[in-house]
């Protein structure tokens, strides 16, 4: 459970923009985990709840992984082109960049207009239906590519350890040394985010003490 590091340098201006949306990771064009939730840019990639419940997958993915946000997974494409149309047709004479303030964050909006060749300077009535339907196209999927998973040391949980095959589960004692007994991490047991693995460090910890003073 780590975030996750991108290659794409153009998210570094959306440093502590917290968000939420859908997201759609993906390899070889295929989808390999999809979920909404909240997430919050970081200087080189994404942190959050639905990253952090997703990264332990794409770790054992890599190379090869993309994530596609959707900014309206709520909202198919038909109905976040007419919301733009409307916006577009009662702010034509405003600049682009300042008729979707309210629709999305404004450093957001600067980064994401150039991608879909919209200058920051441009007005509404200066472009033109194909223009709306890119940008509504790219908020429905802003495709970036994963580098990385952030290393150990960023890590709130990790998979891995002894085989729970070793381990008397009735009192976490190990079957293979005598008067040893294992609880939490050390295991090879490991749950989504939410508070479930917190849960196993305490339950395990608590089961391995009392255990441990019967016998």
């Amino acid at each position: 459970m780590t975030p996750v590091i991108f290659k794409d340098k153009s998210i570094k201006d959306l440093e502590g923009l917290s968000f939420e949306a859908g997201f759609n990771w993906k390899k070889d064009n295929k989808i390999m985990d999809s979920r909404i939730g909240e997430a919050i840019f970081t200087a080189d990639g994404l942190s959050g709840p639905v990253v952090l419940a997703a990264s332990g997958k794409i770790a054992r993915s890599l190379p090869g992984v993309r994530l596609a946000i959707d900014f309206f997974p709520d909202e198919d494409m038909t109905a976040l082109d007419l919301k733009l149309q409307k916006i577009f047709s009662a702010n034509s004479n405003r600049q682009v960049k300042n008729a979707l303030v309210g629709l999305l964050p404004p450093r957001l909006i600067t980064v994401l207009l150039p991608l879909v060749k919209i200058t920051l300077e441009a007005k509404v009535n200066q472009t033109v239906k194909d223009d709306r339907r890119n940008l509504a196209k790219l908020l429905k999927s802003f495709e970036l590519e994963v580098k990385a998973v952030e290393g150990f040391n960023k890590a709130m949980m990790t998979s891995g350890g002894v085989d729970l095959g070793e381990v008397n589960s009735s009192t976490m004692r190990s079957k293979i040394i005598s008067n040893l007994y294992l609880a939490g991490e050390i295991l090879d047991l490991d749950g989504p985010t939410g508070g479930f693995n917190l849960q196993l460090c305490w339950s395990t910890g608590r089961l391995a003490g009392e255990s441990a003073v019967k016998e």
